[in-house]
């Protein structure tokens, strides 16, 4: 017979080691030990529940919040094995010690393979049994506080997929279709207007495919001259043209393993498309003023924003080029079809910019409501690239904890004006679109005549005589004194 010796009142046990009373659950068909355990633990601080059934403690366990189970290895309704099983189903982290008789040590270390903390054998040592007691229901306790931080953590962190952020429907059907893509071999043609982050997609495809390793290499088509741009896809021998002293390899050889991003693919010239289409039947390539072809391995990664069935039907795309590759195509919404995704865009500039910017901004900590609202109505017609410039100003010029609405004053006024222009019947003359740049020169120099014509390009008279003409149509560029003073109208 086991006996309990009495408990030193002054000094509970359970102070030693819980800032709360640990709550077991104890399991066996045999009623005295169950007695006996019960008394044992209370008398230690714990709380302690027994019961003679395994299935009926299932139950009350699913309602409970136990921090520990003390379980027989064998009952007659259910092993103790077959209830670790069943109870890990319900609650992978509350901690379960098997107690088995010295000849059935396999079963017990079976147990621990299903998931039980630990075991002790029969008959027991309360001493034993307490010691482990104590060590399952910390362990416990630090992994559900590691749990609960993590949970925290992922719902506080920015919903991403490699480097892009979003969460709503459009960009969550983005992701999921570049997972299934990522690793194909497949060209791929991304879609999406200015400013959505193309290059960004295509870099994102490329880290997560089984490419990562190899070169990711980029050009923007319409950057380079047309005479130019052969040459610097698919190389050149020395004396191939003019200027050529040298052999030189193209981007297609330099990004041979991995892939290549062919940016703004709508402004290629039809005489290189040809020789691109080729490329891509071929997967090969041949240098300018070569006679030899060299394999390629190349994933192609092309972007536009241009519409390139509608430029195929006008007979500025090749028809053959564009659907070798849009094999995978890929559209980017604009900013104003997800706009659940302003606010977790603009925080994260905000912490990029608060962060990386030349005079220390780390008192910024967020956006008031009026100008998150303001974000989240505006139209973004230059979409993300957009809202990381207004973001980036409002984080220069704020001055609170907050980044205000008079910080981000200017994106309704340079949305209207730019839907204004996507109306053709609004479209503004060169003579506008002079006044205007004229107009923000000179609220960006603060009035600056000699500045201004700087950066105008022009002579200062020249400058002093479009003011007067702009004051005079009521620019709102103001002529005082001889010198023009920008006034800027806050709204």
């Amino acid at each position: 017979m086991l006996e309990i010796l009495p408990h030193d009142k002054t000094l509970p046990m359970s102070a030693l080691w819980a800032e709360k009373v640990a709550k077991i659950a104890v399991i066996d068909d045999d009623k005295d030990l169950l007695e006996l355990l019960k008394v044992y633990f209370e008398r230690r601080g714990f709380q302690a529940t027994v019961y003679t059934a395994p299935a009926g403690a299932l139950e009350e366990i699913e309602k409970k919040n136990f921090d520990l189970v003390l379980c027989d290895l064998w009952m007659p309704e259910m092993s103790g094995n077959d209830f670790v099983k069943a109870l890990r189903v319900k609650n992978r982290l509350l901690p379960v010690i098997v107690m088995t008789a010295n000849n059935t040590i396999d079963s017990a270390i079976e147990s621990l393979n299903l998931g039980a903390f630990d075991y002790i054998t029969k008959p027991l040592n309360l001493s034993e049994l307490e010691v482990i007691s104590k060590r399952a229901v910390a362990q416990s306790e630090l992994q559900r506080k590691y749990e609960s931080l993590r949970e925290e953590r992922e719902k506080d962190a920015l919903p991403r997929y490699g480097t892009l952020i979003g969460k709503g429907d459009k960009m969550r059907e983005l992701f999921s279709l570049m997972t299934r893509i990522c690793d194909s071999i497949s060209n791929v043609l991304i879609t999406g207007e200015s400013g959505t982050g193309k290059e960004l997609v295509a870099r994102t495809l490329h880290s997560k495919s089984k490419r990562f390793k190899s070169p990711f290499v980029a050009i923007n088509c319409a950057a380079i001259p047309a005479e130019l741009l052969e040459a610097e896809l698919f190389g050149h021998t020395k004396g191939a043209f003019t200027g050529a002293d040298r052999l030189r390899r193209g981007l297609f050889e330099e990004a041979n393993g991995g892939s290549i991003f062919l940016d703004e693919i709508g402004e290629m010239p039809l005489n290189l498309q040809v020789k691109l289409l080729r490329v891509l039947q071929e997967k090969t390539v041949r240098p300018v003023g070569s006679n030899v072809t060299r394999d390629l391995d190349v994933r192609v990664i092309a972007a536009t924003n241009k519409d390139l069935q509608k430029e195929v039907k006008e007979g500025r795309f090749r028809e053959d080029l564009y659907y070798r590759l849009a094999v995978m195509p890929l559209h980017i919404p604009a900013l104003r079809e997800r706009t659940e995704d302003i606010p977790l865009l603009a925080k994260h500039f905000l912490a990029k910019f608060s962060q990386y910017s030349d005079t220390p901004r780390s008192h910024i900590v967020g956006f008031t409501d009026e100008a998150m609202a303001k974000l989240v109505s505006h139209s973004w017609p230059g979409n993300v690239r957009e809202l990381e410039n207004t973001v980036e100003r409002a984080v220069i010029l704020c001055e609170d904890n907050l980044i205000g609405s008079d910080n981000v004053r200017n994106v309704n006024e340079n949305s209207e004006r730019v839907s204004a222009y996507r109306d053709f019947n609004k479209l503004p003359s060169i003579s506008d679109l002079e006044n205007e740049y004229i107009k923000f020169v000179m609220i960006k120099t603060n009035g600056h005549r000699e500045k201004a014509s700087q950066i105008l390009g022009i002579d200062r008279k020249t400058l002093y005589r479009k003011l007067n003409q702009n004051n005079n149509s009521d620019s709102g560029i103001s002529l005082s004194g001889g010198r023009p003073e920008a006034q800027v109208s806050h709204q």
